[in-house]
Protein backbone atom coordinates (compact mmCIF):
# COMPACT_ATOMS: atom_id res chain seq x y z
CA UNK A 1 0.00 0.00 0.00
CA UNK A 2 1.48 3.32 -1.05
CA UNK A 3 -0.31 5.53 1.47
CA UNK A 4 2.01 7.33 3.80
CA UNK A 5 -0.56 8.99 6.01
CA UNK A 6 -0.35 8.17 9.67
CA UNK A 7 -3.11 5.58 9.81
CA UNK A 8 -3.29 2.58 12.01
CA UNK A 9 -2.29 -0.68 10.41
CA UNK A 10 -5.44 -2.34 9.03
CA UNK A 11 -4.34 -5.62 10.61
CA UNK A 12 -4.49 -3.91 14.01
CA UNK A 13 -7.98 -2.64 13.26
CA UNK A 14 -9.42 -5.98 12.16
CA UNK A 15 -6.83 -8.76 12.09
CA UNK A 16 -7.17 -11.53 9.55
CA UNK A 17 -7.37 -15.06 10.85
CA UNK A 18 -4.48 -17.15 9.47
CA UNK A 19 -5.71 -20.08 7.45
CA UNK A 20 -9.25 -18.79 7.15
CA UNK A 21 -11.90 -18.25 9.78
CA UNK A 22 -14.21 -20.41 11.77
CA UNK A 23 -17.84 -20.30 10.76
CA UNK A 24 -18.87 -18.36 13.87
CA UNK A 25 -16.13 -15.73 13.61
CA UNK A 26 -17.04 -12.48 11.85
CA UNK A 27 -15.25 -11.67 8.62
CA UNK A 28 -12.86 -8.75 8.39
CA UNK A 29 -15.59 -6.78 6.60
CA UNK A 30 -18.11 -7.59 9.34
CA UNK A 31 -15.60 -6.55 11.99
CA UNK A 32 -14.98 -3.22 10.28
CA UNK A 33 -18.71 -2.60 9.82
CA UNK A 34 -19.31 -3.28 13.50
CA UNK A 35 -16.46 -0.99 14.49
CA UNK A 36 -17.81 1.76 12.22
CA UNK A 37 -21.23 1.54 13.85
CA UNK A 38 -19.54 2.08 17.23
CA UNK A 39 -17.18 4.81 15.97
CA UNK A 40 -18.79 6.47 12.94
CA UNK A 41 -16.39 9.43 13.09
CA UNK A 42 -13.25 7.27 12.88
CA UNK A 43 -11.69 8.36 9.60
CA UNK A 44 -9.30 5.43 9.40
CA UNK A 45 -12.15 2.95 9.72
CA UNK A 46 -13.94 4.65 6.84
CA UNK A 47 -10.85 4.28 4.67
CA UNK A 48 -10.29 0.64 5.61
CA UNK A 49 -13.96 -0.21 5.11
CA UNK A 50 -13.94 1.50 1.70
CA UNK A 51 -10.92 -0.59 0.75
CA UNK A 52 -12.70 -3.80 1.80
CA UNK A 53 -15.78 -2.89 -0.23
CA UNK A 54 -13.61 -1.97 -3.21
CA UNK A 55 -11.85 -5.34 -3.10
CA UNK A 56 -15.28 -6.99 -3.23
CA UNK A 57 -16.36 -4.74 -6.14
CA UNK A 58 -19.07 -3.18 -4.00
CA UNK A 59 -18.42 0.21 -5.58
CA UNK A 60 -21.43 2.16 -4.31
CA UNK A 61 -20.73 1.18 -0.70
CA UNK A 62 -17.01 1.92 -1.10
CA UNK A 63 -17.86 5.33 -2.53
CA UNK A 64 -20.16 6.12 0.40
CA UNK A 65 -17.36 5.35 2.85
CA UNK A 66 -14.84 7.36 0.85
CA UNK A 67 -17.11 10.40 0.76
CA UNK A 68 -17.36 10.26 4.57
CA UNK A 69 -13.58 9.86 4.73
CA UNK A 70 -13.09 12.96 2.54
CA UNK A 71 -15.56 15.02 4.60
CA UNK A 72 -13.42 14.57 7.69
CA UNK A 73 -10.01 15.58 6.35
CA UNK A 74 -7.46 15.73 3.61
CA UNK A 75 -6.19 12.81 1.56
CA UNK A 76 -2.68 12.51 0.18
CA UNK A 77 -3.71 10.85 -3.09
CA UNK A 78 -4.68 7.21 -2.72
CA UNK A 79 -8.21 7.94 -1.53
CA UNK A 80 -8.77 9.92 -4.71
CA UNK A 81 -7.61 6.96 -6.79
CA UNK A 82 -9.95 4.63 -4.90
CA UNK A 83 -12.83 7.07 -5.37
CA UNK A 84 -12.05 7.29 -9.10
CA UNK A 85 -12.17 3.50 -9.40
CA UNK A 86 -15.61 3.45 -7.79
CA UNK A 87 -16.91 6.29 -9.92
CA UNK A 88 -15.56 4.72 -13.11
CA UNK A 89 -17.27 1.39 -12.39
CA UNK A 90 -20.49 3.19 -11.53
CA UNK A 91 -20.44 4.84 -14.97
CA UNK A 92 -19.53 8.29 -13.67
CA UNK A 93 -16.53 8.72 -15.96
CA UNK A 94 -16.04 12.50 -15.80
CA UNK A 95 -16.16 12.45 -12.02
CA UNK A 96 -13.64 9.59 -12.06
CA UNK A 97 -11.30 11.59 -14.29
CA UNK A 98 -11.60 14.63 -11.99
CA UNK A 99 -10.88 12.48 -8.94
CA UNK A 100 -7.72 11.10 -10.53
CA UNK A 101 -6.57 14.61 -11.38
CA UNK A 102 -7.25 15.70 -7.80
CA UNK A 103 -5.29 12.69 -6.58
CA UNK A 104 -2.27 13.63 -8.68
CA UNK A 105 -2.37 17.16 -7.29
CA UNK A 106 -2.73 15.91 -3.72
CA UNK A 107 0.13 13.43 -4.10
CA UNK A 108 2.43 16.11 -5.51
CA UNK A 109 1.39 18.57 -2.80
CA UNK A 110 2.49 15.97 -0.22
CA UNK A 111 5.69 15.15 -2.14
CA UNK A 112 4.57 11.63 -3.10
CA UNK A 113 5.99 11.57 -6.62
CA UNK A 114 5.70 7.78 -7.02
CA UNK A 115 2.04 7.87 -6.03
CA UNK A 116 1.41 10.77 -8.41
CA UNK A 117 3.04 8.75 -11.21
CA UNK A 118 0.90 5.73 -10.32
CA UNK A 119 -2.27 7.82 -10.46
CA UNK A 120 -1.15 9.40 -13.76
CA UNK A 121 -0.75 5.87 -15.13
CA UNK A 122 -4.28 5.01 -14.00
CA UNK A 123 -5.56 8.16 -15.70
CA UNK A 124 -3.85 7.16 -18.95
CA UNK A 125 -5.16 3.58 -18.70
CA UNK A 126 -8.77 4.56 -17.99
CA UNK A 127 -8.83 7.56 -20.33
CA UNK A 128 -6.43 6.87 -23.21
CA UNK A 129 -8.09 9.64 -25.23
CA UNK A 130 -6.76 12.27 -22.78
Amino acid sequence: MMRTMKHRDPEEVAPSVPGGRKHSEPSRLEQLEAMRSQSPDDRDLRYFLANEYLQRQRYAEALTELEEYFRSGEDEGMGFKMRATCLFHLGRREEARASLQEGIEAALRHHHRDLAADIEESLADLFPES
